[in-house]
This record gives structure tokens, sequence and C-alpha cells, in this order.
């Protein structure tokens, strides 16, 4: 379930490039089925395993690729907060911060279970650039322009 979790959130690929992880499950389930066809007289354990593990990944990749769902749509909501927050930063310090912690900002966007925030920052000479993506479109932002989004 953590590979499939781990997986999931992978915003990289696409959702159908999870064939390989699936594959492997399949095997393993199929190779288990023939432990359990073999040694008829255990072969409750080999298939509960053989079906478990298949099962767990499907529902890691699914609730790992929704997680990174959420974190994206949350970045495209809220990420002209940050942009903002950031600014209030700047008038008060007179420069941006090293990273998007040292923001007064309770709960920044973007965050995921294991991977952590899709939300990059980082300093550039006198300004920033945010950025945000997936497999199939990027958001970029600096601190003289909105996000737009690239493909």
């Amino acid at each position: 379930m953590f590979w499939g979790v781990w997986r999931g959130e992978d915003l990289s690929v696409g959702p159908f490039d999870y064939t390989i992880d699936i594959a492997i499950a399949l095997v393993w389930l199929v190779a288990l089925i023939l432990v359990a066809w073999k040694n008829q007289r255990r072969w409750a354990k080999p298939v509960v395993v053989g079906f478990s593990i298949p099962v767990s990944l499907v529902v890691g990749l699914y609730s790992g690729h929704q997680e990174s769902r959420q974190a994206f749509n949350d970045c495209v909501e809220n990420g002209e907060t940050v942009r903002a927050a950031l600014g209030e930063y700047y008038d008060e310090n007179g420069r941006y911060p090293e990273n998007l912690k040292s923001l007064k900002m309770v709960d920044l966007p973007g965050s995921r279970l294991l991977r952590g925030s899709i939300l990059r920052y980082t300093v550039a000479g006198e300004g920033y650039e945010l950025f945000f993506g997936d497999w199939l479109v990027s958001h970029a932002a600096t601190e003289s322009y909105p996000f737009t989004a690239h493909k």
C-alpha cells in the first residue's frame, strides 16, 4: 500500500503510466496462485496474500493519485495567496524569504501525504519563482507575474 501511495503521488507520470506496477502485482498474484495450486493442502494463505497485494497496490495508487490531484487543485485555487504573502514579507523585510516556511501562512497549498508539497519556491536574484505542475501542465509565477499555465 505504501508503495502504491508513493507512486500515486508522483505528478510527473500520467494516470496510465502505472501499468508496470499493476503488471508486477498481477504476475505476483499468478505466481502465488500457482503455488497454491501445487500445494493443495495449504492454498488459503497464498491466495489471500496473492489477492491482497495487487488490491492494496491499486488502492494505494488510486489514493496517492487523488492526493496529488487535490494538491494540484489546491495550488491552482490558492497559489496567489502565497504570492500575496511573499509580497507582505518583502514589504516588512526588504527581501524575499529563503523558504516558504518563513511566511505567516498557516497552511501552504499543495501538500501531499508522503512526498511533501508540489509547490516549488526559489529565490532568483532580487525576486523569486514559484512553480507547480503535473505530467500535463505546469504553472509558474514570479514577483512580477501571476501564475500562468504552460503545456
